[in-house]
C-alpha cells in the first residue's frame, strides 16, 4: 500500500494530538525525562548537589511539553 504525501500530512496531522496524548502518558517518557534531565543539569552546571539536581529536575519537568505543531 502506498500513500500520497498529502495523504501522509493529513492522517500525521489528524494523529498527532492523540500520538502526542499518548506518549505523555506512556510511563516510559517520565522515565526518560527523569534519566534524562539530571544528566542534562550536570552537563550544563557541572556537578551540582543532590538535592539541588532534584529541584532542578522538578521545576524543570514542569516546563517541558510535547505538543503537536
Amino acid at each position: 500500500m502506498t500513500l500520497s504525501p498529502h495523504t501522509i500530512d493529513r492522517l500525521a496531522a489528524a494523529l498527532a494530538p492523540e500520538v502526542v496524548k499518548y506518549i505523555f502518558e506512556d510511563e516510559r517518557f517520565s522515565d526518560l525525562l527523569m534519566e534524562i534531565i539530571p544528566d542534562a543539569v550536570s552537563e550544563k552546571l557541572g556537578e551540582v548537589d543532590d538535592n539541588v539536581r532534584f529541584d532542578l529536575y522538578l521545576a524543570i519537568t514542569e516546563r517541558v511539553t510535547v505538543r503537536a505543531v
